[in-house]
This record gives C-alpha cells, structure tokens and sequence, in this order.
C-alpha cells in the first residue's frame, strides 16, 4: 500500500481561507441584489426600462419584473447585472449608441 501525504498545516489553512472566500462571494451575491438596486441604477444612469435592458442583456419586461421584485435574475443575468452596475454614465450611453 502506498502511504498517502499529509498535508501541512499551511496547506489546509490555504485550502480553508479559499473556500471561506468563495462561500463570502455566494454571500455577497446573493445580498447585492434587491429590486431597490435595480430601480437606483436605472435612475442612476437616467435610461430607461428598454435601454438598461439592452445594456444588461435582458428585455424591458425582465428589468420591470426586477424592479417590481416579481422575479430574480438568474447565475448568467445577475453577472451581467453586476458587471454593469456601477459604470459611469458616460461609458453606459456609449455602449448604448447614444
């Protein structure tokens, strides 16, 4: 039989400060999104339901259900979302056309 390596302690420390950051991202994902957030962005960025809906990915309907709090975005639309939140007006109309 072949022994099996013991890992260091170091090394499960390692592991365990990996896994902790990446069960504090699930969390922090899970809380960033609310209807409230989506609703300030929109206003934030002054476009409306159509538009941030073309900037994010999604239709105007999804956006207005987001808003509303009638449904949630799912894994691929709440990274989109969060990869448009916070941009800068300027660089939002410019992605948009205008």
């Amino acid at each position: 039989m072949a022994k099996r390596k013991r890992r260091t302690d170091e090394e499960l420390l390692a592991d365990l400060e990996s896994e902790l950051a990446e069960i504090k991202g699930r969390i922090r994902e899970r809380n960033v999104f609310s209807p409230d957030a989506v609703a300030k962005e929109r206003d934030r960025l002054e476009l409306s339901a159509k538009d941030y809906g073309e900037l994010v990915g999604v239709s105007h309907l999804t956006i207005y259900n987001w808003e509303h709090g009638r449904s949630k975005p799912r894994a691929k639309q709440l990274a989109r979302w969060l990869a448009v939140k916070g941009i800068q007006k300027k660089e939002a109309w410019k992605q948009l056309g205008y």
